[in-house]
């Protein structure tokens, strides 16, 4: 197998992510002065710092590598789900999954993005008929 050749950032994705890092900053800078108003005894910062602090922790969401995950064909989400490349087309159909990208019939998924744990691999590992009280839906000769 090949190895993939990654292309490059987009130079507006590399602004916004410069942009992120330097609010990131300034909100980290202002965390630190909430907090040495907070250990002075000043009550009056907390709302202050709990907006700031939820403010960080959404830029670094945004910034963290994992968030750019690899996108998935169909063939491997359905390898994810334990199900048939045809099922997770006719979950698209129904409204239960989202593709990241979808032009014509090329679709790609996020795996952090799917239900059942699927970006970190804790999806269901056992299939459906192994389930306890499966019974199949009709009568089976020997």
């Amino acid at each position: 197998m090949t190895p993939e050749l990654k292309k490059p950032p987009h130079p507006r994705r590399l602004a916004l992510e410069s942009a992120l890092e330097r609010a990131a900053g300034m909100i980290l800078t202002r965390l630190t002065i909430l907090e040495a108003r907070l250990a002075e005894g000043d009550g009056t910062a907390w709302a202050e710092y709990h907006l700031a602090s939820q403010a960080l922790a959404a830029l670094v969401h945004e910034l963290a590598p994992a968030q750019r995950t690899a996108l998935l064909t169909t063939a491997e989400l359905a390898a994810r789900l334990d199900v048939t490349p045809k099922t997770v087309l006719r979950k698209r159909k129904a409204g239960q999954l989202t593709p990241a990208v979808a032009q014509g019939k090329f679709l790609r998924w996020r795996a952090d993005q799917v239900p059942g744990g699927t970006a970190h691999g804790t999806g269901a590992s056992l299939p459906a008929k192994a389930a306890a009280g499966y019974s199949p839906g009709r009568a089976v000769r020997p």
